[in-house]
């Protein structure tokens, strides 16, 4: 035995001194290859597979293949507690002047604007060896520049002045980052330098700071290929899962072990049995999956020796091997609580009965075949326990979904039948006699029954797929699971009539907003009931219309983004505002649209006002002449939908109003009906003038009537065109000196235009006296032009 102990301690010390030299930054002798996804790491791409690679360095070791560029991302298939942290990285591979990002977020999130609640970027120096700079900053979208607590003055600008961080030399390339919660504060650590940062600013945007995904890209946008070390990644978990005596630990030890045990003469009972004595102390199920993949191998061909040795000998050490896996299978079977634990128990249930039906029991004594009989009765029992242990579990799940089902009054109830629907087990049910799979599906199937004909259905909507809907207390509540794009979409769209988006409003409440990444709410007034497309082609114009995409960006916040998709739109992207705005939802948002007539650098037009939630659209604004190209007659369908819902993670959402109106109302259609806008508020005119006057009106797209002093004037006396109504001067002369008024009125309302006539001037009145003297001057001339023809006639001329 003290040989065995001997020759485990070396093999221990040799894999020390691997991992050792794996933290000196010693590539593996398989380096990682883009696109080829380790199964012996947690390291893995969500979204883009094809862009990271990893390979697995010694016991936590990765070293991990990325593709540079702004929006690439990997990271870890298991989440992380974010207040007990720490990560080591080398970096001694990466090329000057690259940034290697890690950050905290939902899975598959990226640090600009989609998700991030806390990002740690790592500078290299593009001279300067061993340099680096490291930016610590929180939320999404936040990139560059760290938090205040981590830029040293005296450490004066970096080399690129856009970067602000901290500054450090790294000894081999090779940087320590902890984090710890104490606490109201958070304290850092990098390399040894501690920085003090208070928890309520640090963890402001994480949904649970102790379950946050850890991502991983890098960046220096030339789609280049760095490799990146990660020494160990760890929290507290994983730290103690790590740690000597741990779960690892414990397995890589008596594994180390058995395999020394094994170089032993296995013709000898004595050195099988204590082979044996060793096994029984490995749990292999204790490992996770990436860790059970990287020691498969070792561990199956350990066990095949073994298994060859025990029954090369046969007799009680063949019972000694089927005891022990006995013993194993009770221990799973009491552990059962699910569907992993009864898949655990089963395989080693089919495990012990190998080893039964192995068994050469030809020569055994008496006493061992009593011995055999009294195991393989106990492998009896146990199969039996199992069945017993998972019918009882699928029979409390199926009882938990009929009873949620009975009351669904409320979105919270409904959504608690959905958690009931999802915690009954279809791996469970498949575990069990065909007789018992028929008997719980059938009632799975009449409580599903019951729920989806209480909540897929509402008066004057179409109901998508995953969506449940009620009516309660004049409300529309709703929840959204799964994507609201794509075949089998979710959705609520509005049938009955098209609804006007420069006179809309509506006031939603959202309960629950979905933190998986990419996930989202929206609601859109689009030409049909439909929900808008992503093509990246022009038929996204098959349904154009006004939309919105409410994001989740940190606690009890969201950002809206604003779209247009228009006769312009040749793919989805065409149709993005550059103006967002960030809401609390933490209380109503109320949407209200409506428009308003500007005047900006001297041009007068109209434009939608937009208010979410308080907050209204300031710039890239929209034109109504401009939305024409999407709505032509500012009308469309409403809808709302989701994407990303999940039981865990889910989008739900209640509408208390639309349009002032009940949203269970007959109709929730208002009337398009602004002010007329006039610009000219007087107009004066001189009789005899025959001059037309003009008065500069915005009609707003409404039909319209003119009036002088209360009379209708006729349409043949003016005309309109260009946003300018012109009185013609033959109508004007109609009137009588003095003050009018004239009132353009629409179904918005009136506009007053103070009108001003005045009389013609006077012809000049002449005296007498002049006009006695305006005749002797007349006759005189005439007699002198008879006298000049008189003589001239005479002289022939």
């Amino acid at each position: 035995m003290k040989k065995i102990v001997a020759f485990s301690l070396i093999v221990v010390l040799a894999f020390m001194m691997m991992a050792k030299q794996a933290k000196a930054a010693v590539l593996p002798e398989n380096p990682p290859v883009v696109g080829v996804e380790s199964t012996t790491t947690d390291f893995y791409s969500h979204w883009q597979p094809g862009s990271f690679g990893a390979s697995r360095i010694g016991d936590q070791g990765v070293a991990m293949a990325l593709t540079t560029g702004f929006g690439l991302r990997a990271g870890f298939r298991t989440p992380f507690n974010a207040t007990d942290f720490e990560m080591q990285l080398d970096l001694t591979y990466m090329d000057p002047g690259t940034a290697a990002i890690t950050f905290f977020g939902p899975q598959g999130s990226y640090i600009s604007g989609n998700g991030a609640v806390l990002s740690i970027e790592f500078v290299k120096h593009t001279t300067v060896a061993n340099k680096y700079l490291v930016a610590i900053q929180v939320g999404s979208g936040t990139h560059h520049i760290s938090l205040p607590e981590f830029i040293l003055a005296e450490q004066g600008d970096w080399e690129d002045a856009n970067w602000k961080g901290y500054q450090l030399v790294a000894l081999e390339d090779v940087i320590t980052v902890s984090i710890k919660e104490v606490g109201t504060n958070v304290n850092v650590t990098i390399n040894g330098q501690v920085f003090t940062v208070a928890s309520a600013t640090f963890y402001q945007n994480f949904a649970d700071k102790t379950n946050s995904y850890f991502l991983v890209g890098g960046l220096n946008i030339d789609g280049s290929i760095q490799t990146l070390i990660a020494n160990y990644v760890v929290d507290a978990s994983r730290r103690a899962y790590y740690a000597e005596d741990g779960a690892y630990d414990t397995f890589k030890t008596n594994l180390v072990a058995l395999e020394a045990a094994l170089l032993e003469d296995l013709s000898v009972i004595a050195n099988v049995q204590a082979a044996q004595a060793i096994n029984a102390n490995i749990n292999f199920d204790s490992l996770k999956s990436y860790d059970k993949n990287y020691y498969q191998a070792r561990y199956d061909a350990a066990q095949d020796t073994l298994e060859a040795a025990i029954t090369e000998l046969g007799g009680d050490i063949v019972l000694d091997e089927l005891e022990a896996s006995v013993v194993n299978l009770e221990g799973k079977v009491n552990l059962i609580t699910n569907f992993a634990t009864a898949n655990q128990a089963i395989t080693q249930l089919e495990t012990a009965q190998t080893k039964e039906l192995a068994v050469d029991s030809s020569e055994f004594t008496p006493e061992q075949l009593t011995r055999l009989t009294a195991l393989s009765g106990r492998i009896e029992d146990a199969d039996a326990l199992i069945i017993s242990k998972v019918h009882d579990l699928v029979s409390t799940q199926i009882d938990a979904f009929e009873a949620s089902v009975l009351d669904l009054s409320d979105i919270s109830k409904v959504n608690a039948a959905l958690d009931a629907k999802a915690g009954v087990s279809n791996n469970l049910i498949s575990l069990l006699a065909e007789v018992d799979q028929i008997e719980f599906n059938d009632a799975f199937d009449a409580a599903e029954a019951v729920l989806l004909e209480a909540t897929q259905t509402l008066e004057g909507w179409i109901v998508g797929d995953n969506t449940y809907v009620i009516e309660n207390n004049n409300k529309i509540e709703a929840t959204f699971l799964g994507s609201g794009l794509g075949e089998g979409n979710n959705g609520l769209f509005y049938e009955l009539e098209a609804l006007d988006v420069r006179n809309f409003k509506m006031t939603l409440d959202i309960s629950a907003i979905t933190v998986e990444a990419g996930g989202w709410i929206s609601f859109g007034i689009m030409e049909n009931p439909e929900i808008f497309s992503t093509a990246d082609d022009a038929s996204v114009q098959n349904n154009k219309g006004l939309f919105f995409l409410i994001i989740p960006d940190g606690a009890n916040q969201a950002r809206v983004e604003i779209y247009m998709l228009s006769l312009y739109s040749n793919r989805f992207f065409d149709a993005k505002r550059t103006a967002t705005l960030t809401i609390d939802l933490s209380n109503e948002i109320v949407i209200d649209f409506s428009t308003e007539m500007k005047t900006v650098s001297g041009v007068t037009d109209e434009y939608l006002k937009l208010s979410i939630g308080g907050q209204v659209m300031t710039g890239d604004t929209i034109t109504t002449r401009s939305l024409k190209t999407s709505l032509a007659n500012g009308t469309g369908y409403l809808y709302l939908a989701a994407t990303g819902g999940t039981n865990a993670s889910k989008n739900t959402l209640s509408v208390s109003l639309i349009n002032g109106k009940n949203p269970l109302s007959e109709s929730l259609a208002v009337a398009y009906a602004p002010a007329p806008h006039v610009l000219t508020t007087t107009l004066s005119y001189e009789l005899e003038s025959l001059t037309d006057k003009n008065i500069e009106f915005y009609n707003r797209d409404l039909t319209y009537t003119v009036k002088v002093n209360g009379v209708v004037v006729d349409g043949a006396n003016y005309t309109y065109a260009n946003n300018v109504l012109k009185l013609k001067s033959s109508f004007l002369e109609t009137l009588e000196a003095g003050e009018h008024e004239i009132k353009i009125e629409t179904a918005g309302g009136s506009a007053s235009v103070a009108l001003s006539i005045t009389a013609a001037p006077a012809a000049p009145q002449s005296s007498n006296r002049a006009l006695v003297l305006s005749l002797s001057i007349g006759g005189g001339v005439i007699l002198l032009a008879a006298a000049a023809f008189f003589v001239f006639k005479k002289k022939g001329i």
